[in-house]
């Protein structure tokens, strides 16, 4: 695009340019030709670069010009990198301080392409692959400088997210020391908090007693301090949990006391284990009774816990959900070891009642997904043999409210059910055995 015009009706400018989005890794001469009538309504202001390799970014006087013209502002992205350099200029601006008081999110994340986020929590992110992304990112000196300023300045945030990163061994009590600031200044409205891995080795959150939305990735060694802050919580709304290695069931047990009111529930673990180590299974009966559930996740690394049934498989797993009331479920890794599968289960043969895992039969497996009458999406990733022609036949036709479907690692699934018609061209759908 060479030439970009704005043609707007002055009565009505106001209204037409509401809550307007902009990105800031534009080339500056097109921040320079938006017209302030524009930026005066703008609420949500992106600095993600779309090159990860790149680190194309504004000139700071751009980025200062921006959020000195953009009173409305509510919602403020910045890409970690960015934060490589000294914002002192930036921060100090009247202008901006008086802006940034009106906060209300603010993301320091490692941005990629077609990262998006919007107020209200309905923007789409596109994903060019199928995998999950994540970057640990090496801070600087400006970090803790970055960031002390900004918590002189926000004092009324709902929405903190702090991204995955490597603190050095020269930095650590600054930036924790910044980060605990920062929390301790809107400890009595936050409603949102991201904290991930490094970060909770010295930072033990205050309470917060309006959080409603918490997402923490942890060491195992760092368990504790995420079991005594969730002890003290409200309880929470939405809830996405990941530990690095082994998960611990003194944690499990805080969680389970704590999510009668969750509508999202997302954990990542390779395997549950108890205060010596020793490797648990799981009673995933809990999950019936969650009566607020709508959005139900659970990851397990594929390169870990050969003892897969000691976690959980499919056929466990969908037996336990509130299947009428979930809108979006996603599996990854459940099964996904060599010789297993999604639907097996464990039978019980012989005088010495060996156990012998057999696969669940169609009829039975069809009857499991047929109670999510409410779902929206679904997601089966790197989940062995979960979906074949006669399971993706039985989604196509029946399964009516879906209107995502995530497949990866399906094998057996060929285009009879994947387009719905076999070789002849024939509806293959409609042959669907009922």
């Amino acid at each position: 695009m060479k030439n970009l015009k704005f043609l707007v009706d002055s009565d009505q400018r106001n209204r037409i340019w509401y809550g307007i989005q902009i990105n800031l890794s534009l080339p500056n001469w097109v921040v320079k030709k938006i017209p302030g009538h524009i930026l005066e309504n703008v609420e949500f202001v992106s600095l993600i670069s779309e090159d990860l390799e790149g680190y194309q970014y504004p000139p700071l006087l751009s980025i200062c010009d921006v959020l000195k013209s953009t009173p409305k502002l509510r919602h403020l992205q910045f890409d970690i990198r960015l934060f490589e350099r000294n914002l002192h200029q930036v921060f100090t601006s009247d202008a901006v301080k008086s802006n940034l008081k009106n906060l209300k999110h603010l993301d320091i994340i490692l941005g990629r392409k077609n990262n998006s986020t919007s107020n209200n929590g309905r923007a789409y992110n596109v994903q060019i692959n199928d995998r999950n992304v994540s970057v640990d990112f090496a801070i600087d000196r400006y970090f803790a400088d970055n960031l002390d300023q900004l918590a002189t300045i926000l004092q009324g945030l709902e929405s903190l997210r702090l991204t995955k990163v490597t603190i050095t061994d020269t930095l650590p009590l600054r930036v924790h020391n910044s980060i605990m600031k920062l929390l301790l200044q809107n400890c009595e409205t936050l409603r949102e908090l991201s904290l991930h891995l490094t970060l909770w080795e010295n930072v033990t959150p205050p309470v917060l007693p309006r959080l409603n939305r918490l997402t923490a990735t942890i060491f195992m060694r760092e368990q504790d301090k995420l079991k005594d802050f969730l002890a003290n919580q409200p309880l929470l709304d939405e809830l996405d949990i990941a530990v690095n290695k082994q998960f611990g069931m003194d944690l499990f047990n805080v969680i389970l006391r704590h999510c009668a009111n969750l509508k999202k529930f997302h954990l990542k673990a390779k395997r549950f284990v108890d205060s010596e180590e020793r490797e648990e299974s799981v009673d995933w009966t809990f999950l019936a009774q969650m009566k607020h559930l709508r959005d139900f996740q659970i990851t397990r690394p594929t390169t870990e816990n050969a003892n897969w049934l000691m976690y959980a498989n499919g056929t466990r797993l969908l037996e336990s959900l509130p299947r009428n009331q979930l809108e979006r479920l996603a599996f990854r890794g459940i099964g996904a070891n060599r010789n297993c599968g999604f639907w097996l289960i464990n039978h019980f043969e012989g005088e010495n009642n060996d156990v012998v895992s057999v696969e669940l039969e169609l009829p039975f497996k069809l009857n499991l997904l047929r109670g999510f009458v409410n779902l929206k999406r679904l997601s089966f990733r790197l989940c062995r043999n979960a979906v074949n022609d006669d399971v993706m036949q039985f989604i196509s036709k029946e399964m009516t409210s879906l209107e995502e479907l995530e497949l990866e690692y399906c094998s057996t699934l060929t285009n009879a059910g994947l387009c719905g018609t076999l070789e002849d061209g024939s509806d293959s759908i409609q042959n669907l055995s009922r």
